[in-house]
């Protein structure tokens, strides 16, 4: 009740204000004494303070209103001498008054996950109502005129907190969790920069709209952005070659809206192919992931757009020197609205100094690179994302997601074919199509349903024509993805919740290869249905200072008539406000990934392929991992450490890229790769600093192979990533250095470089390339355009030092018979600019 008056209060006042001096001067103008409550009402106008006090102390008192012409002072000490009370100044604009209590109590508010003073909170004492604010430190000191001491603390954005005989003796320095909306939510929000946060349970959360810029980049791209964070790697500077502690890039689950994406990249590779100015939030899981996701033994990306229906227009656009964009929110009616974007590149209006760099190193040692000197090339790349979402009621929500993604490339050859001058065209197409749906229902407060459909393909196609061997080659590799999924959320009490359901999917994956020169088709279809089920319990068990996440997941893939069944765990304990660990662990299995049958396939550009597990020349991949972590965080001071083991096996030597002795062998293995992983944080009121630094051991076995046992390509045993982050008003710039050991790669024996043709190689990978080295800085100035437009300017520059970096390095046999060394290298100094506009 008394908490209740107190907010009535805070919201009333300031409205009431002017209409108080209004009536003080003219009806108590005459009169000598007057209520006290309405002379503190109006000192708070006056003034421009905010008095703090329990309603009983100062209902039924009166007072001579002080005059117009006295100070704060003056006033207060005028009052004192008329009430009896004591009025002490916190600040400058907070006063506590106090009465002729028995006994005081004072203490300091801190947020228990940055220790940050909480101000506005309420402490009330249960047994006699008396109550008080905590101040801008977090400083509170409530008078008490009860003996009895029970002391309640509420704030809008942290739990209740009850504290039971409480020592009056000493102030405390009390600490407040943060409210949760939901059971699993973030715990420590902008984990390394505003817009990084982590979840209760470990994930990783970036919200794109509130990500700050970060160097290299002009505009935010979720995927560059999680190479920060240790553990997570491209050694070949490519998103689509995402490597999280280990694994490969196919490894990965990657969803869009719940739609399972087989294609991540633009300009294959270097440029996230999901647009982030409609993205809302991606969610990464390194281990210990929910039950719900199946079908990948490393990472996990959970990309998704809003949820909210919007009942105004926004929208905006913007330009960089690789493509443009625009993107809109659209209401429909007070339950509906709809959300488009889009983004196509621009090259075939200008080719930028980017789009150049970005050229080089994508078709460098391609066929791309090595067609004719005449050739002309047209490449461009989109995507269009779109969503309906319809609120029915408040227990009933509906949505309908899209997303299109493109690359295509056509170049054309000229050459003398038997004395005539002949043109052909080549090309190369990687495109992506996915439709997804998403009811819920809420049916009580403790019960909801989630049913799920999506429909996912994937197509790369391309036609090579080589002039001088009067051939042609046609290769496809299309992925058809749909499945349902209905699940139960059951919240048992605040601290317990249990997840149950149930997924249907169907994957079909067909390869085609067509030549006429001599005339050869091969067309290989694939198809697979899973049948899933799984259960997952969540604890949230003192005051969320400890979290257990246990689940498990049971598969049965019916062609090839298998159970599969996988534990998962996620635990977490806060042993200090500041300190805590995390142990987390899990099992799981995937029957798609991609191989690489020649290097030379689909133009060299895009050579992976997707298959389906067959459980003889390729079988389902089984993941088991298991991590301990410990994390500090006091005072915007973060400090992490986590070590974990990890197991991939049923790996195949064609889904490992080779370029050496094992290049056109099939073999089945696994790879182990084990390490520790730190981070450091340290944010100011203006500036931000990290650091992250990643240790690990990768390893292949192939037990047919020899040796059966040699460093893994992915190896790379040492990689630091430094940043920082200034804030000058409107104005944001970030610099920062990449720094990694070199990646291994195969020798050839000088003594015997050919014999019968082939490379005679030595150890495999027993050498490394050098330490790979970049840095990068990056620029943003915010502006206004009127009440509601806003627009922004960026640089970037990537590479600033233009370091020479080899990223991978092979031998091939040439023409003569001899041994030719070819190097890719990663991308030289590249600058990028951008200007955005938004209403």
């Amino acid at each position: 009740m008394k908490k209740n008056r107190f907010r009535l209060r805070v919201i009333t006042r300031w409205v009431a204000s002017g209409f108080l001096l209004l009536f003080l001067n003219t009806v108590y103008a005459q009169q000598d004494v007057i209520p006290l409550k309405t002379i503190l009402d109006s000192l708070e106008t006056r003034h421009n303070i905010i008095f703090s006090y329990a309603d009983e102390q100062v209902n039924n008192k009166s007072a001579v209103f002080p005059n117009q012409s006295f100070d704060l002072d003056e006033s207060l000490s005028l009052l004192e001498s008329n009430t009896g009370l004591s009025f002490e100044k916190l600040n400058d604009r907070y006063i506590v008054v106090r009465g002729n209590s028995i006994n005081t109590i004072c203490g300091y508010l801190h947020d228990k996950v940055s220790g940050e003073p909480i101000e506005f909170a309420i402490i009330m004492n249960t047994n006699s109502g008396e109550s008080e604010i905590s101040g801008i430190d977090g400083y509170f000191n409530l008078s008490l005129k009860s003996s009895e001491v029970s002391i309640l603390i509420t704030h809008i954005s942290y739990s209740d907190t009850l504290l039971a005989n409480f020592d009056a003796a000493h102030c405390h320095d009390i600490f407040l969790t943060p409210t949760i909306s939901e059971l699993e939510e973030v715990y420590v929000s902008n984990y390394l920069v505003k817009g990084l946060d982590k979840k209760t349970f470990g994930e990783y959360r970036i919200n794109t709209k509130e990500l700050q810029v970060l160097p290299g980049l002009s505009e935010p791209d979720v995927l560059h952005m999680m190479q920060v964070l240790p553990g997570i790697q491209s050694p070949l500077e490519s998103v689509s070659d995402l490597n999280i502690r280990g694994g490969t890039n196919d490894q990965n689950l990657i969803l869009w809206d719940g739609i399972r994406m087989f294609q991540s990249g633009h300009f294959f590779g270097l440029i996230t192919a999901f647009n982030p100015y409609f993205t809302e939030e991606v969610n990464l899981v390194k281990n210990g992931s929910s039950a719900i996701y199946g079908e990948a033994i490393s990472g996990i990306l959970d990309i998704r757009s809003t949820e909210e229906v919007t009942s105004n227009f926004s929208g905006g656009g913007g330009v960089n020197w690789l493509s443009g964009d625009l993107h809109m929110n659209i209401p429909i009616s007070p339950d509906a609205s709809l959300s488009v974007a889009g983004r196509r590149s621009v090259a075939d209006l200008i080719r930028t100094p980017t789009y150049r760099n970005y050229y080089t190193r994508v078709f460098s040692n391609s066929d791309v690179s090595a067609t004719a000197s005449e050739k002309k090339e047209d490449f461009q790349f989109y995507d269009v994302s779109g969503k309906l979402d319809w609120e029915f009621d408040e227990k009933n929500k509906l949505s309908f997601s899209l997303i299109r993604i493109v690359n295509d490339l056509t170049f054309g050859e000229e050459g003398i074919v038997n004395g005539e001058e002949v043109i052909r065209e080549s090309r190369l197409t990687q495109q992506s199509l996915g439709l997804g749906m998403n009811y819920s229902r809420n049916w009580s407060q403790r019960l909801t349903s989630n049913l799920k459909a999506y429909f996912s393909s994937y197509r790369l196609h391309s036609l090579n024509n080589d002039i001088t061997n009067n051939q042609r080659l046609i290769q496809e590799n299309d992925v058809l993805d749909i499945g349902v999924q209905f699940d139960l959320e059951s919240k048992i009490n605040e601290q317990v919740r249990l997840t149950s359901g149930i997924q249907i999917e169907e994957t079909g994956i067909v390869n085609l290869e067509d030549i006429n020169n001599p005339d050869f088709r091969r067309r290989v279809k694939n198809v697979l249905i899973r049948y899933v089920g799984y259960s997952e319990l969540s604890v949230f068990a003192n005051e969320s200072k400890t979290n257990l996440r246990m689940g498990i997941r049971t598969a049965y893939f019916d062609q090839l008539e298998q159970l599969i069944t996988e534990p998962r765990l996620s635990f977490r304990h806060e042993i200090t406000p500041f300190i805590s660990f995390e142990l987390k662990g899990e099992y799981k299995n995937q029957t798609t990934s991609q191989i690489i049958d020649l290097q030379t396939d689909f133009l060299g550009v895009e050579k992976r392929r997707w298959v389906l597990a067959n459980n003889s020349d390729i079988p389902v991949m089984k993941g088991r991992q298991a991590s301990l972590g410990f994390h500090y965080l006091k005072n915007k001071l973060l400090i992490n450490c986590e070590g974990y083991y990890k197991i991939g096996m049923g790996i195949i030597t064609s889904g490992q890229a080779f370029q050496n002795q094992f290049e056109r062998v099939r073999s089945k293995g696994n790879y182990r790769t084990y390490g520790s992983e730190f981070l450091l944080s340290k944010q100011f009121d203006k500036f931000s600093f990290w650091g992250s630094y990643s240790l690990a051991w990768n390893w292949f076995d192939f037990p047919l192979l020899d040796p059966g046992s040699f460093p893994n390509n992915l190896d790379v045993r040492h990689n630091i990533s430094i940043g920082n982050r200034l804030m000058i008003n409107q104005f944001e710039i970030s610099s920062g250095v990449a720094w990694h050991s070199g990646v291994p790669y195969t020798p050839y024996d000088p003594m015997m470089p050919i014999s019968d043709g082939d490379i005679q190689y030595l150890t495999p990978n027993g050498k490394r390339l050098s330490n790979y080295l970049r840095m990068d800085l990056s620029a943003k100035y915010c502006f206004k355009l009127g009440d509601r437009a806003t627009g922004q300017v960026g640089l970037s520059l990537w590479n600033l030092s233009d370091y020479s970096n080899i990223i991978r390095l092979y031998y091939q046999v040439d023409a003569e018979g001899g041994i030719t060394r070819s190097e890719q290298s990663g991308l030289k100094f590249t600058p990028n600019g951008m200007i955005r506009f938004n209403i």
